[in-house]
């Protein structure tokens, strides 16, 4: 059954109304506007939040830096090697076969020679009370002891 020509004429005159209202400078310049507008501002969002993805990247990359580090300790604190060494150096234990030298401690020697030389100087400055020590003689004393 076909359409009178009546009502697709009305039509077409409603859509040609329609369209020249809104393709007027009236209706389609703001909507232009506000269309760029939100197309500028997302544009913006999108190029800030790239900024931030690509810190979170550097971050997660340096986050499996530290990881790969510290796998690699515990890989070595796992193995027999740093088991040796915990072993010799804090238990003071060896192989069969082996010795550990033990040197005298200096440490001890030098606060002996640095109290002796404290008790000089505590000599001299009851002697000459009003004349300090120079400076010469204080290095002197802390290096070589006399």
């Amino acid at each position: 059954m076909p359409r009178p020509a009546r009502l697709d004429k009305k039509r077409a005159s409603i859509f040609r109304r329609l369209f020249s209202f809104f393709s007027s400078g009236k209706v389609f310049f703001p909507l232009f506007l506000l269309f760029t507008f939100f197309l500028v501002q997302s544009f913006f969002r999108i190029r800030e939040r790239s900024g931030q993805l690509d810190l979170f990247e550097d971050e997660v990359s340096a986050l499996r830096d530290k990881v790969g580090e510290k796998l690699g300790d515990l890989e070595y604190r796992g193995s027999s090697e740093f088991v040796y060494k915990e072993a010799l150096e804090q238990l003071g234990y060896t192989r069969p076969g082996e010795v550990i030298v033990v040197l005298p401690d200096f440490e001890k020697e030098k606060e002996k020679t640095d109290n002796g030389s404290q008790e000089a100087e505590e000599n001299q400055s009851s002697q000459n009370p009003a004349e300090p020590v120079p400076n010469w003689k204080k290095w002197r004393i802390l290096f070589f002891g006399s």
